[in-house]
């Protein structure tokens, strides 16, 4: 990347494109593929019985922040989490930059169906949060602004582990795939996927560095052409 933009402002010298203030956008901006779930802006609410559908799980970005307090996740380590290994727990460090992904799922009256999703982050995935105290700690730190969530609501994560309906979680990489196999008539099943995100201040020493170089090439070129 430095190579590129050095070279473009060695030839239009203050007039580059691509300003500091819009890399750093680019870089903490989303661009998750997904599969199987509905992508939305947030909504006003993620209560039971607001945002429902018999066939589809919905996802939205919630907030990009600087966690000022270390946070506890359900699972910790890609694999498979199931009833026969339910989950891994872990927690990420206070001080470190992330990005969220809310997922939601609240079938209509009491009907009973699979979905299943798949969340690609563009970088990588942290931690994933599913159980019903993890996910209450964590909505007022990274929930989306103006979305009210069921905060000590019981029942609202996933069910993992479940004899009868078992939902299931498999993280392979950057990729998060998620089967909801329970009733959530009731309630409702969510999970939180945390992300890392570039740290403004490395982004802003390396973009530094970049238009230094440019700089230098761009003087450069001007006392060969004399």
């Amino acid at each position: 990347m430095c190579t590129q933009l050095a070279s473009a402002c060695a030839r239009n010298g203050m007039r580059c494109a691509v300003t500091l203030s819009m890399v750093l956008a680019a870089l903490a901006s989303s661009t998750t593929v997904l599969a199987g779930v509905i992508p939305i802006a947030p909504p006003p609410s993620v209560l039971p019985g607001v945002l429902e559908s018999n066939t589809d799980a919905y996802r939205f970005d919630e907030q990009q922040v600087l966690l000022g307090v270390a946070v506890a996740v359900d699972i910790a380590t890609p694999g498979l989490y199931d009833n026969s290994n339910p989950d891994d727990p872990g927690v990420i460090p206070a001080g470190t930059w992330v990005r969220s992904y809310f997922l939601h799922r609240d079938p209509v009256g009491s009907a009973f169906g699979v979905v299943t999703g798949t969340v690609i982050s563009p970088t990588k995935v942290l931690g994933i949060i599913f159980s019903d105290a993890n996910l209450d700690a964590t909505d007022p730190l990274v929930g989306a602004l103006g979305t009210t969530y069921p905060t000590g609501t019981g029942f609202r994560g996933m069910e993992i582990p479940f004899i009868i309906t078992p939902d299931e979680i498999f993280w392979d990489g950057n990729q998060v795939t998620v089967s909801f196999e329970s009733d959530a008539a009731l309630v409702v099943d969510q999970i939180r996927v945390l992300a890392e995100i570039p740290e403004p201040a490395s982004a802003t020493i390396t973009l530094s560095g970049c238009f230094a170089l440019g700089w230098a090439a761009r003087r450069r070129a001007r006392r060969l052409a004399a």
